[in-house]
């Protein structure tokens, strides 16, 4: 069973985040998706996060899932439309196939171990119609990881300042996340950390756990929106 490490941030987890081009990546997410499976109708996105994926991908009869209830209600608010079920991605069992199954911002790679994450994508090639495909967007690998790398970001809103900070470390074939939050609000401040522990997979690895689960892995598939990505399709027949 994964650990959650989202728990107290999860209520502004959108805003320490809001560097990103959430609007740009979900575009290229769109023409990425309309590439690989044309004919999709259907779409399960694994470890969802907040749902920012979710709320663009419209065109889909979609479902949501993650770890995290806390993520999740956020998740509710902005998509209160789309079926979200708090689930363990290693144990992911939901009442239905899809067309297409995501799995964005490397958190496969929070499955942590070689056995998680074959875990993993098995549970996700097991929601997958004929013809289907998953889509997992990796974490670095042993030989991207920058061991002893110190992140620091800083945003703000008009209720609250919040300031993080890591130094990330590698511990064997697992990185490690220690993430110090700063939260300021009118009532005074706060400081606690989460761990965030993931798994430094090999190209190799991901490749042969897709091709354990049974799927045709997408040789060269080209990025998304600038970030490496495994294609993977479920036979027919």
């Amino acid at each position: 069973m994964m650990a959650n490490p989202y728990t107290r941030s999860a209520e502004f987890y959108d805003l320490i985040y809001e560097f990103r081009d959430i609007p740009g990546l979900n575009k290229a997410l769109i023409r990425y998706l309309e590439e690989h499976v044309p004919e999709a109708r259907s779409l399960l996105d694994v470890a969802c996060g907040t749902g920012q994926q979710l709320e663009a991908l419209t065109m889909y009869d979609r479902m949501g899932t993650d770890l995290s209830a806390d993520i999740l209600a956020v998740a509710a608010e902005r998509v209160p439309d789309v079926p979200l079920l708090v689930q363990d991605m290693l144990e992911l069992d939901v009442p239905r196939r899809f067309d297409a199954v995501i799995c964005l911002a490397s958190s496969i790679a929070y499955a942590k171990i070689t056995e998680g994450l074959e875990r993993a994508v098995s549970r996700m090639a097991a929601h997958l119609e004929p013809g289907g495909a998953v889509f997992i967007e990796p974490w670095f690998t042993p030989e991207q990881f920058w061991d002893g790398h110190l992140a620091v970001r800083h945003a703000d809103n008009d209720t609250m300042h919040v300031s993080w900070m890591y130094r990330q470390e590698r511990h064997g074939l697992v990185s490690v996340l220690p993430i110090h939050y700063l939260v300021g609000r009118a009532e005074g401040v706060e400081h606690w950390v989460e761990v965030h522990e993931l798994g430094l997979f090999t190209d190799d690895q991901y490749t042969s756990a897709l091709r354990a689960a049974g799927l045709e892995v997408v040789s060269d598939p080209g990025d998304l929106f600038g970030r490496k990505m495994y294609v993977a399709h479920k036979p027919r027949g």
